[in-house]
């Protein structure tokens, strides 16, 4: 019997792949950092993050906030910590969002393991960046500049074999990197040069990392090992944070004194 002939549709007579098509609705490393991010959040809390702004400025210097004087006298820990922390529930909250709506599109386009690499690399650069600058500044929107700049310059390198279907994403985080200059202008503890070396150094990657979802399906890495790239990865980055953690901890303790 001969089978049904298939139908042919425009995505197939362009030769561009659907960008959405697969997609997971739970993007596994972007929840395990959100869940991070969140506990860090409420350790503030229950360490007390004062509501007026020199109590909270000097609870979040003693937190790991990125403080260039003193990441220049030996507390490089700064760089890993200070993305983790936040200055207000709405910093948190806007943040997040983000990351997951990123870490979906960026888990999907270039794998698990390479998105956590990406986050990281361009978390710690976005502090270098914001080195320039001598006020203490908290937050992962450094990192997520940084997904959001991989993502987009590797769909643009790829637009002749990607079809994205669904633009009102693009305006969400447009709205969302808007929203977030503008509160880096009047926030005390959101700074935007850390978004602008995040995001460079997100289009850096972009241009320099292939996409797995254009890889041919027995190219890919099986589920198996790239499941065992992102623990590993994961674990080396917890490993990371808590070791710089440990200042931090020690910091609050002599604050509370």
């Amino acid at each position: 019997m001969n089978a049904e002939p298939r139908e042919i549709s425009e995505e197939m007579l362009s030769g561009r792949a659907d960008f959405e098509h697969g997609m997971p609705l739970f993007p596994l490393v972007s929840i395990l950092l959100i869940l991070l991010n969140v506990a860090a959040f409420s350790w503030e809390a229950w360490c007390g993050l004062g509501l007026k702004a020199a109590a909270a400025t000097e609870f979040l210097a003693a937190a790991g906030a990125k403080k260039t004087a003193l990441i220049w006298g030996g507390e490089w820990w700064r760089l890993a910590s200070y993305s983790f922390l936040h200055g207000s529930p709405g910093h948190l909250i806007g943040n997040m969002a983000a990351l997951y709506v990123l870490g979906m599109g960026c888990e999907h386009a270039f794998g698990r393991a390479r998105t956590l690499a990406i986050y990281v690399w361009t978390g710690i650069g976005a502090g270098v960046v914001s080195c320039l600058r001598p006020e203490i500044s908290v937050g992962a929107s450094g990192a997520v500049f940084g997904l959001l700049g991989a993502l987009g310059t590797a769909l643009h390198r790829h637009r002749d074999r990607l079809e994205v279907r669904d633009k009102r994403t693009a305006f969400v985080l447009i709205a969302w990197a808007i929203y977030s200059v503008v509160m880096g202008a009047v926030d005390p503890w959101t700074d935007n040069l850390a978004h602008a070396g995040g995001l460079l150094l997100g289009v850096t990657a972009g241009l320099k990392t292939d996409l797995r979802l254009l890889q041919p399906e027995d190219e890919r890495p099986v589920w198996t090992a790239d499941l065992a790239r992102t623990a590993g990865l994961t674990a080396a980055a917890l490993a990371y944070a808590g070791w710089f953690f440990l200042p931090a901890l020690a910091g609050l303790a002599s604050l509370q004194r």
